[in-house]
């Protein structure tokens, strides 16, 4: 039941950020790389730096939507008025989450299938995964921070606000850190930032 209930009101959203993200994946290839990707691995990079942060993106607003989304249309005492245990109703809230959020990462996945920007199995593989933990990074965040307010647009500022200050304080911490293993890897802003991520 809850999952109806999730996917009715995040069916929007939801189809709002898979039309932006099929409309970009499909589009921008002939933009920016109108022979084809092939011999453009500047552009194929760009692309799949957007589908990591599309899906990261969506994380983020699913999350933020699941507790404070209840407190905005004031439906969380009704919620709250449910027999059975509160924990299992957030618990189920949060897997209904989950699973709208894998829903979108796997169409990214055959929109980016179907725009070319994987060279392999191998490369496709690499790319799932880092949606994934994009995804449920931003998920998590979101989540978090809708637990403690009412607007849903504000707990998304907050809690983008607060992954930044987090992945900067990490970065500052993790500089001196690195310095012993060869530094971090300036040279790819994916792998650094991932790096750093992985610390918070």
């Amino acid at each position: 039941v809850l999952l109806w209930k999730e996917s009715r009101e995040h069916r929007f959203v939801w189809a709002a950020l898979a039309f932006v993200a099929a409309a970009s994946l499909l589009f921008l290839p002939f933009v920016m790389a109108p022979g084809g990707l092939e011999g453009h691995s500047d552009v194929r990079y760009i692309l799949r730096v957007l589908v990591v942060a599309l899906a990261w993106t969506y994380g983020l607003i699913c999350g933020a939507m699941l507790l404070a989304g209840e407190r905005e249309v004031g439906t969380l005492p009704f919620l709250d008025a449910l027999p059975g245990q509160r924990w299992r109703l957030w618990l189920a809230k949060c897997l209904a989450g989950v699973l709208l959020v894998a829903a979108q990462i796997i169409l990214l996945m055959i929109v980016a299938t179907t725009a070319h920007l994987f060279v392999n199995g191998t490369d496709a593989a690499w790319m799932l995964n880092a949606m994934c933990w994009s995804g449920l990074y931003g998920f998590a965040w979101g989540m978090l921070f809708s637990s403690f307010g009412r607007s849903v647009m504000k707990m998304i500022l907050m809690a983008l606000g607060a992954q930044v200050a987090a992945l900067t304080v990490t970065s500052l911490l993790a500089w001196p850190l690195a310095v012993g293993t060869g530094g971090l890897p300036l040279d790819d802003p994916i792998q650094f930032w991932g790096t750093v991520a992985a610390g918070v």
